[in-house]
């Protein structure tokens, strides 16, 4: 094997031995890498005994074995919503796509290496390093190894050569679940509709937009005795306040100190709203004390109590902000520090504000909570839309048979007035 081995080397060395000379032209040109490659591969194509060296040589460095074809499948599933359709059931669309890759088994440059396999590798494996490699080669031939293998491998496997092919299939499966449509009829008639007037604007889905930059949006409530006097949104800031009784002052919430920013607070909801009111002015907490709102004036013995979500605040008017985006409830309610006086709220049980008229029920739940704060109970024997509520504080109340917008409202003696609860009647169609 040594003397077959030494042999083939020197042949082939021999031949690029004699590629020097044939491509050196004037004594200072030093032909490159690829022309002396390309210069053997030419004297061993015609020399039958060097192309038998150079088999040999391919095949005890397991050239062969660098052309095995690599096989790489990978699947990736993915799940979209599709874009707006009518399907009717569920269906999956699955896409396959192929790509074939031509590798050149050129053993001495990187960017060409079969897969898996490093330049470092490759020239570790198949570069002759005494009795270590397949084929020993003299120590004088050794810096020509990687070139007469190359040559070899353009002699013997002129192009097109043997090409390692990498195939790399990826399958795509996508799922379209099945969209659902809607489709709505809309019916237009001629109707004549009857308002329950409510002094504000009422509750609505959504709070409307502040009415100016630096405005905040608060729902805001004012109930008096035998009335509400305002339920509905208001856009507020923080500004001067003026009343006949107390003068002219700031009001933004940064009064006594109570916050580090200004903004609208409970008091300048009042004006905002707009309504009439009064009150005077404490120096010492920098307040207002509300004393008149919407004509109800104090007495000596019931006052305007200010409540956040129905529970006392712990500063007055001036100091209590409305938060932006809250979706709080700031209300003012008169005689509001009677003894064990409850606030009532009413909720819409029924599954829909839109009723037809004279058809069915409006269902109501009423609860009632101390405005000291703590939980809330049903509050039965109060009054709503005209019926009582049972001991679970329901009630069911007959829709009304006038097409239009009303507002029912809960009330329990001397306890403070619920929210309003709105619906929409509309006329029965033919």
């Amino acid at each position: 094997m040594k003397l077959f081995s030494l042999t083939t080397s020197v042949g082939v060395a021999l031949a690029l031995l004699g590629t020097a000379s044939e491509v050196i032209s004037t004594p200072l040109f030093i032909p490159t890498r690829q022309q002396q490659v390309d210069g053997a591969a030419r004297i061993i194509s015609s020399n039958p005994l060097l192309v038998k060296h150079c088999k040999a040589y391919l095949k005890a460095n397991k050239y062969q074995d660098k052309l095995t074809t690599v096989t790489t499948t990978a699947t990736v599933t993915a799940t979209s919503t599709p874009a707006a359709t009518t399907l009717t059931a569920t269906e999956t669309a699955t896409t396959t796509t192929t790509t074939t890759v031509s590798v050149t088994p050129s053993l001495f440059y990187p960017n060409n290496a079969p897969p898996g396999e490093t330049y470092a590798a490759r020239r570790r494996d198949l570069e002759p390093r005494g009795a270590k490699y397949v084929v020993p080669v003299p120590a004088p031939l050794k810096p020509w190894a990687s070139i007469i293998f190359d040559a070899c491998v353009k002699a013997v496997y002129p192009p097109p050569r043997p090409t390692s092919t990498v195939t790399s299939t990826v399958t795509v499966s996508t799922t379209l679940a099945a969209a659902t449509v809607t489709t709505t009829t809309t019916t237009t008639s001629t109707q004549t509709a009857t308002t329950t007037t409510v002094v504000g604007g009422l509750q609505s889905a959504s709070p409307p937009p502040p009415a100016k930059a630096g405005d905040v949006v608060s729902y805001f409530r004012v109930e008096g005795t035998d009335r509400t006097i305002y339920e509905g949104y208001v856009s507020t800031s923080g500004k001067d306040i003026t009343t006949p009784s107390g003068g002219t002052h700031r009001c933004d919430g940064t009064n006594n100190n109570a916050n580090s920013f200004p903004s609208g607070t409970f008091t300048t909801l009042i004006n905002d709203a707009p309504l009439d009111f009064d009150g005077s002015y404490s120096n010492q907490f920098s307040d207002f004390f509300i004393t008149s709102i919407g004509g109800l004036a104090q007495t000596g013995s019931k006052f305007w109590g200010v409540l956040r979500n129905g529970v006392f605040t712990n500063a007055g008017g001036c100091q209590e902000q409305v938060y932006p985006n809250a979706n709080d409830e700031a209300m003012w309610l008169y005689d509001a520090f009677q003894s064990n006086k409850a606030l009532l709220r009413a909720s819409l049980v029924s599954s829909s504000a839109l009723f037809t008229a004279g058809q069915g029920f409006v269902d109501v739940q009423v609860d009632q909570r101390s405005p000291n704060g703590g939980s809330s109970s049903p509050a039965g024997s109060a009054t709503i839309g005209g019926v009582t509520t049972n001991g679970d504080g329901r009630a069911s109340i007959p829709v009304p048979s006038t097409p239009g917008y009303y507002a029912f409202k809960a009330t329990r003696g001397n306890d403070g007035r619920s929210n309003s609860v709105l619906i929409y009647v509309v006329g029965a169609t033919a």
